[in-house]
């Protein structure tokens, strides 16, 4: 399986007509549990646990950088493959 690239996961959210802020990349929670194949309240309850891939609060929203969630799935990947 080829390694995730940014540019791609970033069209693939955007033509899912998930939200992606453009400025350091991020999405927000729908975009995220959509890119993780979990549902939103599953990444809510990962995110309440302090497991799951790391997210940010600028005020009220939640968002996860795109480039973190890349590294999330390869590094529960190898984990995995283990």
């Amino acid at each position: 399986m080829s390694a995730i690239d940014a540019d791609e996961l970033l069209e693939g959210l955007r033509a899912a007509g998930h939200r992606v802020f453009e400025l350091g990349r991020f999405t927000d929670t729908d975009g995220a549990a959509a890119f993780l194949t979990v549902s939103p309240r599953t990444l809510r309850a990962w995110r309440a646990a302090g497991t799951g891939p790391p997210d940010h609060h600028p005020g009220r929203i939640v968002l996860y950088p795109l480039g973190e969630l890349i590294e999330y799935v390869e590094s529960t990947r190898v984990a995995a493959e283990q």
